[in-house]
């Protein structure tokens, strides 16, 4: 019996690989999509990736933070001022070499 995961719990449409790769409008019929089976091509599901959960955002800046600190050697001056509210960092200004 097949599926379209489309309607499976949400209105999102979900693309095989080979859909996406060629960036065309994929049907999402499962286990195989139409142009996959027209084509004689294994179609192929990749599973979606999780958004990031704002706890999990939170520990990741926190964990940066940390290592800019480490980096540093002590707090930056606006932290100090500021407590640990938000600093802003102006990309143009910006090395690579001083977030690692």
């Amino acid at each position: 019996m097949e599926s379209n995961p489309a309607t499976k719990g949400g209105s999102r449409h979900i693309a095989c690989k080979l859909c996406r790769d060629r960036k065309v409008r994929c049907g999402g019929e499962q286990p195989a999509c139409d142009k996959c089976r027209r084509s004689g091509d294994r179609c192929v599901y990749l599973p979606t990736s999780k958004s990031p959960t704002k706890a999990g955002l939170a520990h990741t800046v926190q964990l940066l933070k940390q290592r800019l600190v480490v980096k540093n050697g002590t707090e930056s001056k606006s932290q100090q001022r500021c407590g640990s509210g938000p600093t802003v960092v102006y990309a143009s200004r910006l090395r690579i070499s001083d977030i690692i």
